[in-house]
């Protein structure tokens, strides 16, 4: 008889460690009640629609290092140069800078156009404290010259393998992108679930706060950026919304997104400072993606 209680208890104990492996925390709705969803599988693109020219690959290439900031250092150069970007340490923080943006003051950019490489001063940024700034290297913007460079970033073994990379991943990029544009232009959100319109309302009330420690008031911030308080908030809960359609595309196809692939993904990627709806999100547009583009019929190939 103990060995049969000893028996179930331990069952009992899997159950639950299993459930817990499957527990879904956030976005935890049923879709049917709030998303109208698009029959998605009914969606087709013309197969010209999806192609790339060789300017189009240049076009990514150029456009992707420059945004994942791989840049090529000039290593002779002492002085930067309009146009050139540098590798600076403000107060001990690492970022590279575009010199002419002026995006801290055109004051700063000549400070840094006089300062040579391994050169620190102390610069008056932030209202009057100064700050220490190290012009650490030089940089420029990567072009589709620089074959080696190119090709060891996206780790190809020549430029043709580089071109089929490119046009296939773009192609797979331009199939999702439109047909995920036809499913939002016909379908519509019933109501917003309690959820989400919380933490919508939560997202606002911290920008808000954080608005606030530059700006006097929030009207102010509005007239700079030129937009309306209600432009403001639909962009932060037009985000939101693009989770809905993808949970109802998601939930029309039984798949879920648990706490623990939430955790498991932020670890994975070191990225403790994000949210679960950030992680959620990117999760999401993941399997959707793979979803549309098997779904998407391509015609006249």
């Amino acid at each position: 008889m103990k060995k049969i209680f000893k028996l179930i208890l331990i069952l009992l104990l899997l159950s639950f460690l299993s459930g817990c492996d499957n527990t879904i925390t956030i976005m935890n709705y049923n879709s049917d009640s709030f998303i109208d969803l698009y029959n998605y599988n009914s969606i087709s693109v013309d197969y010209e629609y999806i192609q790339i020219t060789q300017e189009d690959i240049k076009n990514i290439i150029e456009t992707e290092l420059s945004v994942k900031e791989a840049y090529i250092e000039i290593p002779d150069k002492q002085k930067p140069n309009v146009d050139d970007i540098a590798l600076i340490s403000i107060d001990n923080g690492l970022e590279y800078y575009f010199i002419g943006s002026e995006r801290y003051s055109e004051d700063f950019d000549k400070e840094l156009l006089q300062m040579c490489v391994g050169e620190t001063k102390q610069v008056n940024l932030f209202e009057d404290n100064l700050s220490a700034v190290k012009l650490i290297s030089i940089y420029r913007l990567a072009t589709i010259e620089d074959t080696d460079f190119i090709l060891k970033y996206y780790n190809r073994s020549d430029i043709n393998e580089l071109n089929s990379f490119i046009k296939e991943r773009a192609s797979k990029e331009i199939t999702f992108n439109y047909s995920y544009e036809i499913i939002c232009e016909n379908s519509s959100i019933i109501k917003i679930p309690n959820e989400i319109q919380t933490q919508i309302n939560s997202d606002i009330k911290s920008y808000y706060k954080e608005i606030l420690e530059y700006y006097s008031n929030i009207e102010e911030f509005f007239d700079e950026e030129n937009i309306t308080k209600e432009e403001f908030e639909e962009s932060i809960a037009t985000n939101y919304y693009e989770m809905m359609i993808f949970k109802a595309i998601m939930d029309n196809e039984n798949i879920t997104i648990t706490q623990k692939e939430i955790d498991d993904y932020r670890n994975e990627n070191g990225m403790n400072e994000y949210s679960d709806y950030d992680i959620y999100r990117e999760l999401a547009y993941s399997l959707v993606r793979e979803i549309l583009m098997k779904r998407t019929q391509i015609i006249n190939e």
